[in-house]
Parts: structure tokens; C-alpha cells; sequence
């Protein structure tokens, strides 16, 4: 499990969870015990949920995935992570190093 803290100011609940996931990863959003769960491409299976004020999310990867469906796939998640929590790729890096001491 990943979790992603949430930019100040940067409003993110379940509606806007699911909203989102179903914006970068057309197909089915369910709820299964709290958590937004999806399946598309090289990911067999996602679940994206609030803890506090941290998004957690937990991915299940398909290995047989061709390098396009990954590529895709890749790109939809980083997007998603975008909107969902306000910081892009690099500042949620750097967050975490910070966070980590290094």
C-alpha cells in the first residue's frame, strides 16, 4: 500500500475518488468494504480510499501485459495520483525523500 498526502487547499472525498478513477480508467468503478476498486490494462486490480487525509491506494500489476497496455496504463495512474492529491510526480518525490530523511 501507497499512501499520498493531499496538497493544502486541494479538496479530495469518495465522490471525487470515484469521479477521478473513472476519468483516467474508463470502465466499472465498484466499492468493496470502503474502497474504490477498478481493473484496466496492466493493472488487474486497484484500490483507492481515503485515511485520514492521505490517499491510499494499493495496485495489483498483470505481468503478461504487453509494453503499450504498461506505457498506458503508467501514464493514467501518474495522472490520476496528479489530480487526486494536487502535487505532480516530481513534488511527490520530493516529498518523499524529505519525509524519508534522505
Amino acid at each position: 500500500m501507497n499512501s499520498y498526502p493531499i496538497k493544502r487547499g486541494h479538496k479530495l472525498d469518495n465522490d471525487r475518488i470515484r469521479e477521478l478513477l473513472g476519468e483516467w480508467f474508463p470502465g466499472d468503478v465498484k466499492v468493496e468494504d470502503g474502497k474504490f476498486v477498478i481493473g484496466y490494462k496492466s493493472l488487474k486490480r486497484m484500490e483507492a480510499w481515503m485515511d485520514g487525509k492521505s490517499l491510499c491506494v494499493t495496485t495489483e500489476s498483470d505481468m503478461d501485459a504487453d509494453l503499450g497496455d504498461v506505457s498506458d496504463t503508467n501514464s493514467r495512474f501518474r495522472r490520476f495520483l496528479d489530480s487526486a492529491t494536487g502535487f505532480t510526480a516530481k513534488q511527490r518525490v520530493k516529498r518523499m525523500k524529505k519525509e524519508s530523511g534522505s
